[in-house]
């Protein structure tokens, strides 16, 4: 019984110290892989540190060009607006008083017509009432 036991336990160390020797085989694969990773991101790093200025530089030229554009853009759009402003002022103080003459004379000549009929009317009466008291 004492054999037994002993290749029990000879067995499960075997087992034991073959598992113990696979996690540390992927626990130096993993360190070794995560290694490699960080010495790539170190190089990502180095390079982006390096490029930084002229991408900083080039990102403000943009920026700079962005908004010169933009007031460019804003200038032509508002002188536009401001000539056709101007344009349909001119139009306005040159048709205004045209338009006002045409009205004065409309409604002239409509108070007329009234005060024609109004007179006619009143001519008409008397007429009748001088044909009555006759």
């Amino acid at each position: 019984m004492g054999d037994s036991i002993q290749e029990f336990f000879s067995e499960r160390r075997e087992i034991i110290k073959k598992e113990l020797e696979r996690s540390l085989n992927l626990e130096i694969e993993y360190l070794n892989t995560y290694s490699n990773e960080l010495d790539s991101y170190q190089e990502i790093k180095n390079w982006v540190t390096k490029m930084s200025p002229f991408y900083k530089l080039h990102i403000e030229n943009l920026i700079i060009s962005r908004e010169k554009s933009f007031q460019y853009v804003c200038s032509q759009q508002l002188t536009h607006k401001l000539k056709n402003l101007s344009y349909s002022q001119k139009l306005l103080e040159e048709k205004l008083p045209l338009i006002i003459l045409s009205n004065f004379r409309e409604s002239v000549l409509e108070s007329f017509k009234l005060s024609k009929k109004q007179l006619r009317i009143k001519l008409i009466r008397e007429s009748l009432q001088k044909l009555a008291s006759k």
